[in-house]
């Protein structure tokens, strides 16, 4: 199931499968079928026309939102009941269910059953459902009963919650195809709300007033109700599968009757102005830091050195417990006398220290790439998840998290490149933009090697990793060894290679790439067939497949980051051979994107000359078939044949 709060996708880039969908707004009488009543249609569905891969669909998902009053307070109660067929193996995974709540939630009148082809149910014992708590929210979690290829699974519970401010998105779309999503909303008279859509248009609301019991005034109730959305898949090289959801982002604004006006929404400068009240114990200076700060720019005159200096203090002498959250509980104070936190109290440490040191550090909020991107027009703390570090010099901002090991000052993991940041500080509301790095990820091998007379290859190679490269492997190095980190390396390459001997070359220089150089034997490399023998390249970096397998694509392809990698090789073929067939020169060059494979020979001598190289970490869904087409020749030109004969006698 969804996180409590994703991002959405820029309208500019809708999918055209999106855009042409027909959107069915028919009457509200048209009732959801109560909880267990399935039709016999339903219960014998094997397969469905409008989605042949279909591993389940959602024959409705339905979110029925009251705003009501409980003594002087509002509260927020949610309506849920969903109903998803399973069609194949793969399709019972939704047997494993998830319902995440605000801590200060609650989750009522809940019912869950499994409805197996026979008409037989069997119910979720109450028992069997496990809750998880983390910094904030809470999760319930179970399984199905009994499910099997054919069954229905049902549920309908009630999510009351007192939280007016911070309302859940509704995903019309999921993973699977979705017959029918609808959400509505009752309100009282004097309640006024914004709602606006992300990859979709909007969708024509129906309205109609109500009288509900206990109530002097009727009410109000809107439906938004969509038909037919097909599943949002993942596939190869996609950011969060939520960024490309149909979603509505719903929000109060205000309430006003007779006696008061109650303002829910707000702009983004009052909640960064509570966000700052919120961390300013965490900011205040206090001596253990203040003296710790001093301790480690002492001597030192750079003012980004003194940072360096800083940053890496926490990065490597305060032990990451886990990543943790926009929020923090121990104070800076206490996770230096302790030397432990997570990754947002050692970003707030850091902070501190920054600050205590003189310098105008900021905590920055993100949303990490996993967590969607951050909608700047709605303004929702609750869009965030992680706290970073931030110093701005001039024009340019630096960005610090000390979670991980190894990366160095102003370079951040992956996962934390979510395109924007939200400062916490005084004054005007500020979002600051963070790019990935634009140094290359590259990987060199330069490799000696010789082919015996039995096909067996005895070689050398020397490895050197760059940018994010050298950080992966430096972590695979610290959590794994030496020796499986070396192997590993091999095995991707090769099923059977021996390891010789190796050496890691700069294991104790963080700050240079890592560089190791490994001896190493593939038995039955060449395939030898009479006085003849075949082989393929023996670079370590070619491709065996194309990870673009599907014809067509409907998101952007996102690499996330640049990447490149390259392979010298020098051949010697066996006594008594000659070079009978070489596969052919390659080059290709695209916009971002360029590979050449270059072949020659001297004497009994090959060189292979391979280069790979990716500038561009985006690619329009209008260039996927150019882009599979590029992989499919790159995985040609890397599979192409070597042919060795024997030399003709005089």
């Amino acid at each position: 199931m969804r996180a409590l709060e994703r991002g959405s996708y820029s309208f500019a880039s809708i999918p055209l499968l999106l855009l042409t969908l027909i959107f069915s707004s028919q009457s509200f009488a048209d009732e959801i079928p109560k909880f267990g009543k399935v039709s016999e249609e339903e219960r014998q569905m094997t397969s469905f026309d409008q989605d042949p891969e279909a591993d389940a669909v959602v024959l409705f998902d339905v979110d029925d939102r009251i705003i009501d009053t409980n003594g002087r307070y509002f509260h927020l109660f949610r309506h849920r009941h969903t109903r998803i067929k399973i069609l194949t193996e793969a399709g019972k995974d939704r047997a494993n269910y998830e319902i995440s709540y605000l801590d200060e939630d609650n989750i009522d009148n809940f019912q869950a059953h499994t409805i197996l082809p026979n008409g037989k149910k069997i119910k979720v014992d109450k028992k069997q459902i496990k809750e998880e708590k983390f910094e904030g929210w809470r999760q319930k979690v179970f399984a199905f009963p009994g499910v099997e290829v054919g069954a229905v699974i049902e549920i309908k519970y009630v999510h009351i919650s007192p939280y007016l401010r911070e309302s859940y998105p509704w995903y019309f779309q999921s993973q699977d195809y979705t017959v029918l999503s609808q959400l509505s909303l009752v309100m009282e008279p004097g309640f006024n709300f914004s709602a606006f859509f992300s990859n979709t248009i909007g969708v024509e609301p129906i309205t109609e007033d109500i009288r509900r019991p206990g109530k002097r005034h009727a009410q109000t109730k809107t439906i938004w109700r969509m038909r037919d959305l097909p599943a949002i898949r993942e596939e190869p090289y996609m950011s969060a599968i939520e960024d490309y959801l149909a979603v509505m982002h719903f929000q109060l604004v205000s309430y006003k009757n007779n006696y008061q006006l109650v303002e829910y929404i707000g702009k983004w400068d009052d909640l960064v102005k509570k966000q700052l009240e919120r961390y300013n114990d965490y900011l205040k200076s206090s001596d253990a830091v203040s003296k710790k700060a001093s301790e480690l720019t002492a001597g030192i005159e750079s003012e980004r050195k003194k940072w360096v200096a800083l940053y890496e203090f926490v990065r490597d002498e305060i032990e990451s417990t886990d990543k943790g959250t926009i929020w923090v509980e121990k104070k800076p104070e206490k996770v230096l006398e302790e030397g432990s936190g997570t990754g947002a109290e050692k970003n707030m440490l850091l902070v501190n220290m920054l600050q205590s040191a003189g310098f105008q550090a900021t905590p920055v909020l993100i949303s990490t790439r996993s967590n969607g991107r951050v909608i700047e027009k709605h303004p929702r703390l609750s869009q965030f998840n992680y706290v970073l570090a931030h110093i701005k010099k001039g024009r340019r901002s630096y960005f610090m998290d000390s979670f991980y090991g190894h990366y160095p000052f102003d370079i951040l993991p992956v996962s934390r490149l979510s395109g924007s940041g939200l400062v916490i500080a005084k004054g005007p509301s500020e979002f600051v933009t963070i790019k990935a790095p634009k140094r290359l990820n590259k990987d060199h091998c330069t490799t000696t090697a010789t082919i015996d007379s039995e096909g067996t290859l005895h070689a050398e190679t020397n490895l050197r990793f760059e940018g994010y490269r050298n950080i992966y492997k430096r972590n695979d190095l610290d959590s794994d060894g030496a020796e499986k980190l070396v192997k590993d390396i091999l095995s991707k390459r090769y099923d059977n290679a021996e390891v010789d001997s190796f050496e890691i070359q700069t294991a104790d220089r963080p700050d240079l790439p890592l560089k190791i150089r490994v001896k190493y034997t593939v038995a039955e490399f060449a395939q030898v067939n009479g006085d003849m023998m075949y082989l393929t390249s023996p670079a370590l970096n070619i491709r065996d497949s194309n990870p673009f397998t599907s014809k067509s694509r409907h998101f952007p392809v996102e690499f996330q980051i640049s990447g490149a990698n390259t392979d010298i090789v020098d051949i010697e073929i066996p006594e008594g051979m000659k070079i009978a067939e070489l596969p052919k020169t390659f080059n290709n060059q695209q916009p971002g994107i360029r590979f050449s494979s270059k072949w020659s020979q001297t004497d009994n001598k090959i060189k292979i000359s391979r280069e790979y190289v990716r500038q561009q970490s985006t690619f329009p869904r209008s260039k996927y078939k150019q882009l599979r087409q590029f992989f499919d020749t790159v995985v040609r030109a890397d599979q192409g044949q070597i042919v060795l004969g024997p030399q003709s006698s005089e």
